[in-house]
This record gives C-alpha cells, sequence and structure tokens, in this order.
C-alpha cells in the first residue's frame, strides 16, 4: 500500500511549506505530493512537490480527477487549511485495511431530510469520537481512499446524467455519496496518537459560511444525487 497526497490550494500560500514539510516528514511517506494551485493570479514551484498551476479557478473537483491519475494504490486529499499530524497517514492505512471499500476521513455528516439536508445535517468531528462511525458524507477537508474510488464519482456523474449541472465544489458529496449508491459506507475514524491535523490560518477565504451561498449549493448537490 502506497499513498499520493494531493493538496489543493487557492488563496493560502503562507501555509503550504508547513503542509509540505509535515507530508515529507510523516512516519509513511507519501510517494508523490502533488500540490493543484487553483489560484491562476500567481505561479508556484515546490521542491520536491508536484505542482499544477491552474490557468483557472477548477473548483475542488479537479483533485478527484487528478488523483485518477495517481499511480498508488490510495490517495490523500488535504485542504490547505491544515496540517497533518506525524502518524497521520499511517492512521488512515490502518484504517483502510479494515474498511478497504470506505471514505475515511477526520470531518463527517450525517445528512438530514426536507429541503435543505445539508444545512441540516449533524457532524461527526474525529476529535469528538471514540471509535470508528458511519457518516453518509466525509467532508473534504481532509479525506482518504482508494485510488480506485475515485472513478466512482464520476461514473454516477455520467449514469446519472448530472454531469452538466453538477458543481465542482461539492466533489467530497459527490464522492461519498457515489460510494454509498455503489453498495459501500464512508467513515470518520478515530485520531491515533500522533495522527490528527492541526487548524492553520483560514485567511478569510473560506466557503463554509452557515447558510450562505456555499451551503444552498451543497443543499442542492445532495438533493441532484438523492434524485
Amino acid at each position: 500500500m502506497n499513498v499520493t497526497a494531493i493538496v489543493l490550494s487557492w488563496k493560502r500560500v503562507g501555509n503550504l511549506d508547513k503542509i509540505i514539510r509535515s507530508l515529507q516528514g510523516n512516519s509513511v511517506e507519501p510517494k508523490e505530493i502533488i500540490l493543484i494551485n487553483n489560484n491562476p493570479e500567481i505561479q508556484l514551484a515546490k521542491p520536491g512537490t508536484t505542482v499544477i498551476n491552474c490557468g483557472k479557478n477548477f473548483g475542488c473537483l479537479i483533485r478527484h480527477a487528478i488523483g485518477m491519475m495517481a499511480t498508488t494504490s490510495h490517495c490523500l486529499f488535504m485542504d490547505d487549511d491544515l496540517e497533518l499530524g506525524p502518524k497521520g497517514i499511517e492512521n488512515f492505512l490502518d484504517w483502510s485495511k479494515v474498511f478497504p471499500e470506505a471514505i475515511l476521513g477526520y470531518f463527517g455528516a450525517m445528512l438530514g431530510t426536507g429541503d435543505r439536508p445539508y444545512s441540516a445535517r449533524k457532524d461527526i468531528w474525529a476529535r469528538k469520537v471514540k471509535t470508528v462511525t458511519k457518516v453518509d458524507v466525509v467532508k473534504g477537508r481532509i479525506h482518504f481512499c482508494r485510488t480506485s474510488k475515485l472513478h466512482q464519482s464520476f461514473r454516477f456523474l455520467a449514469e446519472s446524467k448530472l454531469i452538466k449541472d453538477f458543481g465542482s465544489k461539492e466533489d467530497d458529496i459527490l464522492l461519498s455519496l457515489a460510494n454509498r449508491h455503489y453498495g459501500h459506507e464512508n467513515y470518520v475514524i478515530p485520531i491515533a496518537a500522533d495522527g490528527g491535523c492541526a487548524e492553520l490560518a483560514e485567511g478569510g477565504v473560506s466557503l463554509s459560511i452557515p447558510f450562505g451561498p456555499h451551503y444552498a449549493s451543497r443543499d442542492r448537490a445532495v438533493h441532484r444525487i438523492r434524485g
């Protein structure tokens, strides 16, 4: 089992060196680190890291598209406001052996019903659970899965004919619910010693403003996928 780590970045450049060092210093070092720079206004270069400088902001879905080309058995996806603990990858790999078909993460949600299923969700955080916990959606901030799982998102988009109107910022909802659609489960996993993640500077660019446009688009995404 080996891992490609994919970091999605937009405007938190000041966090990137710390994130990359945390990945390179893990007890299980990634075979490759890919940094996707979604900010067309800057060009980045990071030693020891494959950097993809995008000519436009492709949203979050690009990371799963890039991940499908990884030659490793697993992919770890991280946002640019989290630093991984020194045994983080090891922790994910250990739980992946137990739940090989699952999407795994440290932040998840059980969706609600009605017109606002995402807004009415119940959040599940790894730091508040003592055992592995089943969730509908593993949030995109940090998630881990077999590389082959990424194909399910795009297969589901094609089969459901959602590909023309699905928002590119709801990749985590798509990945998780596609995995459920094809008969598998998703889990928030406990944090092992030295295996967690630390919050870094948010930088005032977070999409997750309660009841704002981001939540509305995620409500719509759940509705579209659920049919």
